[in-house]
């Protein structure tokens, strides 16, 4: 436990977050763990966000704490252009197979398309579905509903402080509006960079970047901290914002609960070496290369069915446009691969803690770290890190020693690093990895004093 230095100054922060539990987004555990430690700082928190019947799904954890809900208010979203299309092309039996309406899908590089190779209705149909649709998201029905209740819960609990929890970015639009009607304090947290190559190209065009990229500077300009979640973003928003103070970009990464991860590292691992992933395949992550290098390894008597299996945990059967079931059969893995539906964080970290190696997918994510990364390392496993160099995975991974990593593009590469972390686990039956960095830098007990300095300044 940190010193607390604040004590018998309490004051009261607002949370406005789209993605709260019992919602599984990473961004919702990184809420409600601020949430339930900023008491330990003499920080009162509030939580402003959505009725749980607007989740694409939900996972209510049985630990969850009583307190994590005492001071939550849910609110209405209105229906946004997006919905009502999807509305009235259910009523008249249209099937939505346009990739437009999937939000996980790839962000195209910018090398992969030009307005040039578009014809007239294509350019017509993305710049309605750029401005009308996806400016700045497709969740700007919370707009009105959220800043009304936050203004509200302001002036009656005497709030002193915002903080406003992206993406959705149309969130911080909340912050803006807010900010202007009662001049509360106000914290911006980018867990994902806002402009940029965030989103896909099929909904963006040169109008609605330029108003994006203006919405983002009103944000930043009138924000009184903006905190994100890798050093690589924070200086990222230092050089495109030089006209603001360096100290105005924090950088509070995810972490992991100590509490949490200490009970779970009394778990056995499984009898048979098991590599698991545990998450969503969404974005480029893309475990294509992996199987068909577990395959050819099997075949090749490296690994035998009987005493190896891989495991998917979560929403991993798809990724991008490709099945991941039919990957297991084309290669032949259908032996010894176990695909495990979304569960409860709590049954997912167990998985995690069972494994041997941990699978990472951090394709072209160059400025994200996906938060499971610091269950990982807070619980000393092995690590398969899929990733590129200089990227924000890559430099933590590279300070952990029992990690190997590799780009994910040459197969026999790939291949090497498998056989490389099985003699390591084979040589260390704990199943502990070992790592130079500070063990508190990911705890997020201390991450949250970071935000309580800020509040409390």
């Amino acid at each position: 436990m940190c010193e607390n230095p604040y004590l018998n100054v309490m004051k009261k922060i607002l949370f406005i977050t789209y993605h709260y539990p019992p919602d599984p987004a990473i961004g919702a555990q990184r809420t409600a763990q601020f949430v339930k430690y900023l008491l330990d700082y003499d920080v009162d928190p509030w939580v402003l966000t959505i009725k749980p019947k607007y989740y694409n799904s939900l996972v209510q954890n049985d630990e969850q704490d009583d307190f994590m809900e005492k001071q939550v208010v849910r609110t209405i979203l209105f229906p946004w252009t997006r919905d009502i299309y999807l509305k009235i092309s259910r009523i008249f039996k249209k099937t939505q197979s346009d990739s437009v309406w999937r939000v996980n899908q790839p962000v195209r590089q910018e090398g992969d398309w030009k307005e040039s190779d578009e014809g007239i209705l294509k350019r017509i149909k993305r710049v309605v579905l750029s401005l009308f649709f996806w400016l700045p998201d497709d969740k700007l029905g919370w707009l009105i509903p959220g800043t009304f209740q936050a203004v509200r819960l302001i002036k009656n609990k005497k709030i002193d402080w915002i903080v406003t929890s992206g993406p959705p970015q149309s969130v911080h639009l909340i912050g803006l509006l807010v900010k202007r009607i009662t001049n509360v304090r106000w914290v911006v947290d980018l867990r994902d960079p806002w402009v940029g190559r965030q989103k896909r190209q099929l909904v963006r065009s040169h109008i609605s970047d330029n108003i994006e990229e203006w919405l983002e500077k009103k944000v930043i300009n009138s924000s009184d901290s903006v905190v994100t979640t890798t050093k690589n973003t924070t200086e990222l928003y230092r050089r495109r914002y030089q006209h603001c103070d360096s100290k105005h970009f924090v950088t509070i990464c995810n972490g992991y609960d100590p509490i949490e991860i200490n009970e779970l590292k009394k778990q056995r691992k499984y009898e048979k070496l098991t590599f698991t992933y545990a998450g969503s395949l969404y974005l480029d992550r893309d475990p294509e290369l992996f199987l068909e290098a577990f395959s050819i390894l099997l075949a090749e008597g490296h690994f035998f069915p009987g005493n190896v299996q891989i495991k998917f945990v979560g929403q991993c059967r798809h990724t991008k446009e490709k099945s991941v079931e039919e990957m297991v059969i084309r290669f032949g893995l259908q032996e010894i691969m176990h695909f495990v539906d979304p569960v409860p964080r709590r049954q997912a970290m167990l998985e995690t803690a069972k494994s041997h190696v941990m699978l990472l997918f951090a394709q072209n994510q160059p400025l994200q770290v996906p938060g499971k990364l610091y269950d990982y390392l807070g619980l000393g496993t092995f690590v398969l890190g899929i990733c590129e160099s200089k990227g924000a995975s890559y430099s933590i991974l590279r300070e952990y020693e029992n990690a190997i990593i590799t780009n994910g593009q040459h197969l026999e590469h790939m291949k090497q690093s498998i056989i490389r972390l099985a003699g390591m686990v084979a040589k260390n039956s704990v199943g502990e990895g070992k790592s130079n960095v500070d063990s508190n830098k990911y705890d997020r007990r201390v991450l949250t004093y970071d935000l309580a300095s800020i509040i409390n300044n």
